[in-house]
């Protein structure tokens, strides 16, 4: 007999069974109202497509492919590479306003 089984026996046996099947429909039906939809593959799978394509799009440019089939090694470096990658992307793109208000300063 499997665990699961073995719940489901011992909550018949006590006469629970129907009371808790409708205390779980009552808190599906109640978080559905109160916060919408709560089925995984029609709301949270979206959105984390979403998030990933986001994820993708910031480290456009940079090859992470090794952190899939690498070793723990090759992952460490695929993932330090990629805070490299980011930090110089992000302090790069400080730099540029201040690249473009110096060359006015200059009139070029």
């Amino acid at each position: 007999m499997l665990e699961n089984e073995k719940t489901i026996d011992l909550v018949d046996y006590v006469g629970i069974a129907s009371a808790l099947k409708q205390a779980m429909n009552d808190y599906t039906v109640r978080d559905r109202k109160n916060y919408g939809d709560t089925d995984i593959a029609k709301v949270a799978y979206p959105k984390f497509l979403e998030k990933l394509s986001v994820c993708r799009d910031l480290f456009h440019g940079y090859d992470y492919t090794k952190f899939v089939g690498g070793t723990d090694l090759a992952r460490v470096k695929v993932i330090t590479g990629a805070v490299n990658f980011l930090v110089a992307r992000e302090k790069s793109e400080a730099e540029m306003p201040l690249a473009a208000e110096k060359a006015g300063e200059y009139g070029a």
